[in-house]
């Protein structure tokens, strides 16, 4: 049921946050509160080892999580996501296979969108090797 919001706390949220996020986001009580955290301080809760600059997202489908319920939960291909993403006043999270991006919630000016890239497992790399895709023991 919760599946891209554990999958987006467990790839991009900084380890010393994690288990707040993660708690808030399967919560359905608190689920709004841990969304609207990305209103104003994304750069609080997110992982700068998996910010990267200068990068578009790749092709592909990407669910849509925000605390605004009529786009929450939407899967679509990136190019729909975006523009969903910019038309919704609150904070969007996109999460596609590999990117996601947030994007803050509307304020005079421009909003601020963070693309993400999962950053690379250290104890995969450390225990199978560098570049290495597998989950476990071979």
């Amino acid at each position: 049921m919760y599946e891209a919001e554990i999958r987006f706390a467990e790839e991009y949220i900084r380890k010393e946050r994690k288990d707040r996020i993660l708690h808030e986001l399967t919560d359905p009580k608190k689920r709004y509160r841990g969304l609207s955290r990305f209103c104003h301080e994304a750069e609080k809760y997110i992982d700068p080892r998996t910010v990267v600059k200068d990068t578009e997202l790749p092709d592909g489908m990407y669910t849509i999580l925000s605390p605004d319920p009529s786009v929450d939960g939407l899967v679509l291909p990136l190019q729909e996501a975006l523009e969903v993403s910019s038309m919704c006043l609150d904070a969007t999270i996109l999460l596609g296979e590999k990117y996601a991006a947030v994007t803050e919630e509307a304020m005079k000016g421009s909003r601020t969108r963070f693309v993400l890239r999962e950053a690379v497992n250290e104890r995969k790399e450390k225990a199978y090797g560098k570049g290495t895709e597998k989950a476990g023991p071979v």
